[in-house]
């Protein structure tokens, strides 16, 4: 019977397959072209604002990362037939979420470390930053508000492939649901009515960008989060697979 420390080596050894490999890539690729990302940042006044308007350049893009990968990650699984026969040869579906719970964790602490470090690299580049105005310039509220909004996201993507099975849509959905919400924002401004705060992609982004804890936000990002996990758990528990074990 597998447990959950196996579900978790399955999900480490997975992680080296081709498809993951190439997409590690392409996030350094996209973040370090000209195209992608410009990081020199103009009217910085000090660290604190430097850090605040970098948070904003990469906030999109980070966001955008945690659930594509999942939904090419959880979708290689289901394309690929391994979910099948992982959950024939006695793989719990608990115990296959968790392992994917526990994935979305850790690429959550690969893009917060990622960030950080090209966050240095360009204010030592562009602003003579030492390592103490690095320091200095980050709070401990923004790196849980990073967290919170990146693991937010990563459900959302494992919420869209779960539930619907499909990679290609699910890599074609994001960003056309992030243009929707965009649109809606806009709408919002016109009508001055207050409701695109509950859409994910607003919620997260939203959280994501604040230097200092703001309770609002922060909730309204969980309890998203909370019931995307909650989709995603009765997605794998309610959908029949031959020779499951639903425990």
């Amino acid at each position: 019977m597998y447990n959950y420390k196996i579900a978790l080596k399955i999900e480490i050894i997975k992680l080296f397959r081709r498809s993951n490999v190439l997409f590690f890539f392409l996030i350094v690729y996209l973040s370090l072209t000209p195209l992608s990302s410009t990081y020199q940042l103009d009217n910085i006044a000090n660290d604190i604002d430097f850090f605040k308007n970098f948070s904003i350049k990469v906030s999109i893009f980070s966001l955008l990362i945690m659930a594509i990968f999942f939904v090419n990650n959880v979708g290689n699984d289901f394309n690929e037939g391994s979910y099948r026969k992982l959950i024939a040869m006695g793989l719990t579906k608990n115990s296959y979420l968790t392992g994917k719970i526990v994935l979305v964790l850790l690429f959550t602490l690969f893009i917060v470390f990622y960030n950080l470090v090209l966050y240095y690299i360009a204010g030592t580049i562009d602003y003579n930053f030492t390592f103490i105005d690095f320091i200095k310039s980050i709070s401990f509220s923004a790196i849980l508000n990073q967290i919170t909004a990146l693991i937010c996201a990563g459900l959302f993507g494992l919420f869209f492939i779960t539930v619907f099975r499909n990679r290609i849509i699910g890599l074609v959905f994001f960003p056309l649901w992030l243009s929707l919400e965009f649109y809606f924002k806009l709408l919002e401004k016109v009508n001055d009515i207050q409701f695109v705060k509950f859409f994910p992609g607003n919620a997260f982004f939203n959280l994501f960008v604040k230097y200092t804890f703001v309770f609002e936000k922060f909730i309204i990002a969980i309890l998203i989060g909370f019931l995307f996990l909650i989709a995603c758990w009765a997605g794998l528990r309610y959908r029949e697979e031959p020779g499951s074990n639903i425990q």
